[in-house]
């Protein structure tokens, strides 16, 4: 079935959570946010209610972990939403752009955490950022990133 929402046609979701969530403060409800104490900034808080068709696995009684972390090496912290409830492996990553909030990558683990146990490590704090060693491919302006190890996956 599709629908109308913000005047803007999508498919209805099975759980019907666009009628449920009405304004960017319900979303928090969906979303837990690392380290714990951290706030979710309110224009960041917006943009993800306004792209809320994305994050459909973070309803229906689930959530989504919001993770904030230097992870560009700015001195400022971006913030990985990981979207999947059986394994913590695809992640959205949200930063402060010249014009406000953006998605501004996304990126994959190369092994799968249970949600369980990645959301026992997140709230002791048991997490951080390594600098890869693994080189980007330039072709024009496509890059290609990896992620592996030399010893094999």
């Amino acid at each position: 079935k599709l629908k109308y929402i913000d005047n803007v046609l999508v498919a209805n979701n099975k759980w019907g959570v666009y009628d449920r969530i009405e304004n960017a403060e319900e979303l928090k409800e969906h979303i837990r946010i690392y380290p714990v104490g951290t706030k979710i900034p309110a224009a960041l808080l917006q943009v993800l209610f306004d792209n809320r068709t994305e994050l459909t696995s973070c309803f229906k009684d689930k959530f989504c972990f919001l993770i904030a972390v230097d992870i560009y090496g700015d001195d400022k912290n971006e913030y990985l939403l990981n979207t999947s409830q059986q394994y913590f492996s695809y992640v959205r990553v949200y930063g402060l752009t010249d014009t406000g909030w953006d998605k501004i990558g996304t990126s994959w683990s190369t092994g799968k955490i249970d949600v369980e146990a990645a959301e026992s490590l997140l709230e002791s704090s048991d997490f951080g950022t390594e600098s890869s060693a693994w080189r980007t491919l330039v072709i024009d302006d496509v890059r290609i990133n990896f992620n592996g190890s030399k010893d094999g996956y």
